[in-house]
Formats: C-alpha cells, structure tokens, sequence
C-alpha cells in the first residue's frame, strides 16, 4: 500500500493544528514590537522566525497532506493485508475505517466514534453529541463504496463494548494530547490493551508537537499499559514535527 493516498471522502481539516500556525503569527507580532534592534535582537527575530515558519509549515502540511500519510502507515503498519478484523477509533470523519476497508478488502472494520472527547490545549473531558460525526463517518463510508463492510458506533474510549482480547489489530487516531490527564491517558491505553488479542497490533497516531517529553514519553506510556516493543516513527516532513505512529504489540 502506498503511503501518499487520500482515499475518496469529504475529510474535514484538523483545526487544531490551525493553533499551532496562530501561535506562530502571535509570535511574529511580538517579536517585530522589539523597539531596540540592535544587531542581537535581529539575530533573535531570524532565528525564532526560522523556527515559526517551520512549525508553521510543519502544521499546514499535517493538515494538508501528512495526516494521510501517517493514517497509511498506522494501517499497514497494524493491519497488514491479512488482519480479518480491524478496530478503528477517532474523530476524523471515518478517515482510518475507509483506509483499513480499501488497504484490506477481506478484514472486517469496526469503526468507533468517540462520545466523550479532550480538548486539544486543555485536556479539558467532555460529552459530545455523536449524531453529526456518525453521519460524516457513514457519508465518507458510502463514498468510498466500503459501507457494507464497516460497522460504525459511538463509544466511549475508555469504556469499550467489546469482548477482552478479541481483536487483532486496534488503530486510534489523535485519541492523546500532550494535555491529556495521565489518569484518562492510562484508563484508555487499558482498554486498548484489554480488547487487543495476544500477539495482536496497536497503531496510534499522535501529534508529536503535543507533547514535551515527545517520542520517549509516549513510548513510555504504552509499554506502561502493558504493550511490548512499542516503537514511534513518522515518513517525510513528519519525521522532526507534526504526525507520528506509536506502533506496539500485545
């Protein structure tokens, strides 16, 4: 499976990487205030704009291109072609279910929907109306002519209805913030390790700008919760900032 296809379906943008191209105009305003611009502050002002316009850029091509591309890999990476079940979750409008359903024709997708969801910036936990999201999901699935072999539900992250160890291969997108509390960010990896089956592959796809303690700290997290081998790799742009894929086994 290539790895630079967007699959057919109407992708709503990832605004919250919108935030991170915000902060570096605010940036850009602040420094430009600089009333004395002897020659340290121009060194200053080149260096944090050499850096703004990166992240700046690193968060357009996420947006535009990067997130497809880390959506592919996630799905080779734990599916394969000879996963018979797939488990997708994310808000992303169905984007990992059409991807697992066209890479594998022969597994079998479940896609769920989060009800309960955290604030990007604030970690901040909260209902939400799923109504709307299911509908995208179902729309984007017909698109793609993949709705007969993808169920869709709203669920609950850290309360999955789904039987222990009972699937093969289990892919999230940006279900964790670097703001995420540690005791929603551990409840949810135990679930995921609880419905994955022995021997089985977790994928998740993390913004990697969202956090300080950056690849090791994620890492840490889901060796914690009981996965083995967990390893963190991106493709492209991706590699120093924007997407990445959290790959482990159970």
């Amino acid at each position: 499976m290539t790895t630079d296809i967007r699959p057919p379906g109407t992708w709503r943008p990832d605004w919250d990487f919108l935030g991170w191209i915000l902060m570096m105009m605010v940036l850009f305003v602040v420094i430009l205030t600089i009333p004395d611009w002897n020659f340290g502050a121009w060194f200053l002002w080149v260096l944090i704009a050499v850096f703004g316009v990166y992240f700046a850029a690193a968060a357009i091509y996420s947006m535009a291109r990067g997130r497809y591309v880390e959506v592919a890999r996630a799905v080779e990476i734990a599916a394969g072609s000879d996963a018979d079940q797939v488990v997708t979750i994310g808000d992303d409008d169905g984007l990992l279910a059409v991807t697992a359903a066209l890479a594998s024709p022969s597994s079998r997708v479940l896609h769920l929907t989060p009800d309960v969801v955290n604030s990007f910036w604030s970690g901040r936990r909260r209902e939400v109306d799923p109504t709307t999201r299911l509908a995208a999901v179902q729309a984007n699935l017909e698109t793609a002519g993949v709705a007969d072999r993808v169920g869709v539900q709203a669920q609950n992250p850290t309360e999955l209805n789904l039987a222990d160890a009972s699937v093969p291969a289990v892919i999230g997108y940006r279900m964790l913030g670097g703001s995420t509390p540690r005791k929603q960010r551990d409840a949810m990896l135990a679930e995921l390790l609880r419905i994955t089956e022995p021997g089985g592959h977790l994928a998740l796809i993390i913004n990697q700008n969202s956090s300080f303690t950056g690849g090791w700290g994620w890492r840490r997290a889901v060796e914690h919760a009981g996965f083995t081998n967990a390893t963190i790799s991106a493709e492209g742009f991706n590699r120093s900032a924007g997407l990445k894929v959290i790959s482990a086994t159970r």
